[in-house]
């Protein structure tokens, strides 16, 4: 089966395309050059070539999808979140659309009270975690350090994870931060935004500042994620917003104790047990957990979690039944079964 999939950007595909080629199916992209901005030819054609038309995100792409799709095709649009205060969705022909997979459960309900779109058409499909891929063991630091992936947004909260940190370091010194990802100065977008550069400026320099926190913290740079999440004992995920979080599940995969805030939808996604109302209940699910035996317990616990709900061969069956078969009835479960 011929499918053309398109997308500004692909960085969440790879596993989706993995699992139908591995069920047969051929795969063209269509490379958009920006949000908006195609080759509207090769769109067209591509269109016309394929069986099934997949438009990774809900933003011009599905729009054209849907205004192109013919009656023999199937059109699978998916919607992570980032497009939920964009205008596309609002533009798209959810009529003509067979199905639309969002990555987060919360955006799957609000999106179909604000766009009005069928609900049965509409699933919540999580981010596949290559749990195999994080077999790789534990250092000895791993039972002091905090790991941050990801905090190149405001909204990512990494004065949450400071404030943390801080709490620790009160009754242990030898409590310790890793951050990884791009550094907010790198994104453009985010730098060029005042309030939020001011608000990145103003957490460097609390770290700066402070000896404790600047002995305590450090900051990663791209490598593989496997390597380094073998040094964190404790994935936090204290995001203001979130559709899935991929990066807390990776580091759950790896046997790190999750430490989420609480946020909408988070209770869907992940257990209760490790979701937090605010970084007092943290420090303090933090402490509770603190010896090694209970670490390594719940970090067990963490794993098989992802293990069973958000395997890579497991969603790859679902991806799979969707794009190239017959929708299955539940192809995710909430954390409460």
């Amino acid at each position: 089966m011929r499918v053309a999939a398109s997308a500004f950007d692909f960085k969440f595909f790879e596993p989706v395309d993995a699992a139908l080629r591995d069920a047969g199916g051929v795969l063209r992209y269509d490379r958009w050059f920006g949000l908006a901005e195609h080759d509207p030819a090769r769109s067209r054609s591509l269109a016309r070539w394929a069986d099934v038309l997949f438009a990774e995100w809900c933003l011009d792409n599905a729009v054209v999808a849907a205004r192109e799709r013919r009656d023999r095709q199937r059109l699978v649009v998916r919607f992570h979140r980032f497009e939920f205060d964009r205008d596309a969705p609002a533009r798209l022909d959810a009529d003509r659309v067979d199905l639309i997979a969002f990555a987060g459960p919360h955006f799957r309900d609000a999106a179909v009270e604000r766009f009005g779109w069928p609900d049965e058409r509409c699933l919540w499909v999580p981010n596949p975690v290559d749990v195999e891929a994080f077999t790789t063991g534990k250092t000895a630091a791993a039972g002091r350090t905090l790991g941050l992936l990801g905090w190149e947004r405001q909204l990512k909260r990494l004065d949450r994870a400071l404030d943390l940190l801080e709490a620790l370091l009160e009754v242990d010194p030898g409590w310790r931060l890793r951050c990884k990802g791009q550094h907010p100065a790198a994104v453009d977008w985010v730098w060029h935004d005042t309030p939020q550069r001011r608000w990145f400026e103003a957490q460097l320099d609390r770290i700066a500042s402070s000896d404790r926190l600047a002995r305590a913290v450090r900051f990663d740079g791209f490598g593989p994620v496997a390597d380094w999440l073998r040094d964190v004992g404790w994935i936090l995920s204290p995001s203001d917003v979130e559709s899935f979080h991929l990066a807390a599940a990776e580091g759950m995969a790896s046997a790190a104790v999750p430490v989420i805030w609480e946020r909408p939808g988070a209770q869907q996604v992940f257990p209760a047990r490790w979701v937090h109302h605010d970084t007092e209940a943290a420090a303090a699910a933090v402490w509770r957990a603190a010896d090694e035996d209970t670490r390594a317990s719940q970090a067990r616990e963490a794993r098989a979690f992802v293990a069973e709900r958000y395997d890579r061969p497991r969603l790859a069956r679902v991806w799979q039944e969707l794009v190239l078969g017959a929708a299955p009835a539940h192809p995710a479960r909430t954390s409460e079964g």
